[in-house]
C-alpha cells in the first residue's frame, strides 16, 4: 500500500510542477529544496518529508487536498492542476521511474 501511495504522491508531484509550466530547479528553489531531492522523489526513489509536502502545501494550497490524496472538493476550493498536455506527463514519468 505504501509503495503505491509514494507512487501516486510522486506522480501529482510531477504533475503539478508540468501544470505550473515550471522546471525541476524552479520548483526546487521555490520550496526551498534542491532539484535532485525533487527528481528521486518524482522516480520514486525516496520519500517526500512532511516538511517538503508542508512547503508544497502552503505554496500551493488549492492543490494540497488533492496532491496528499488525489481527492478534490468545490466546496472547500481544493482542486486539480490543469495540465493541457497529460501524455507528456505521462511519457516522462514513464522514463524516469
Amino acid at each position: 500500500m505504501q509503495t503505491f501511495f509514494m507512487n501516486n504522491l510522486s506522480k501529482r508531484i510531477l504533475e503539478l510542477r508540468f501544470s505550473l509550466n515550471i522546471g525541476r530547479g524552479k520548483f526546487a528553489k521555490i520550496i526551498n529544496t534542491s532539484p535532485q531531492i525533487i527528481r528521486n522523489i518524482e522516480k520514486s526513489a525516496s520519500k517526500p518529508t512532511p516538511d517538503l509536502l508542508e512547503k508544497i502545501c502552503l505554496t500551493w494550497p488549492k492543490y494540497s487536498l488533492w496532491l496528499m490524496t488525489g481527492n478534490t472538493t468545490h466546496k472547500n476550493d481544493q482542486t486539480q492542476p490543469e495540465i493541457k498536455n497529460i501524455k507528456t506527463v505521462f511519457v516522462r514519468y514513464q522514463k524516469i521511474s
